[in-house]
């Protein structure tokens, strides 16, 4: 039986420095299938093997705290992109030179703290390193 993960196992890092006060860190994988049916294929779907587009979106969520709020706010505003690393447990790294910085949103109820959600989406080559 394995003994699984813990959720604090698994973390994304910003411009080398992990995205502080996260409750919550998600990696989507996506791959594009290419369809090459023809009528040769007499009417079965056939699919390559390879993907036409791979992409990694990760996105982050948890409370808006001094150290993350202000660097969150001004990277998104930079409009350049940023360089994300998703770290999973055993070190397993998912990374690209490049992440647009897509999406920031800040929300906060009247009786509870502020919470922060942030996108990105990986652009270029993916490296996928065990350390």
């Amino acid at each position: 039986m394995s003994d699984g993960y813990n959720g604090r196992d698994f973390f994304i890092e910003k411009d080398e420095a992990r995205i502080a006060a996260c409750t919550t860190k998600s990696v989507t994988r996506n791959k594009s299938e290419v369809d090459v049916t023809n009528d040769d294929t007499s009417g079965d779907r056939t699919l390559l093997a390879k993907p036409g587009t791979r992409s990694i979106d990760v996105s982050a969520e948890g409370v808006a705290t001094s150290e993350n709020y202000s660097s969150l706010v001004e990277a998104w505003h930079n409009d350049q992109m940023v360089t994300v690393k998703a770290v999973g447990p055993d070190n397993l790294t998912e990374e690209s030179g490049d992440a647009f910085f897509q999406n920031l949103e800040h929300s906060g109820d009247h009786d509870g703290y502020v919470e922060f959600t942030a996108t990105f989406l990986m652009s270029g080559a993916i490296t996928l390193t065990l350390s």
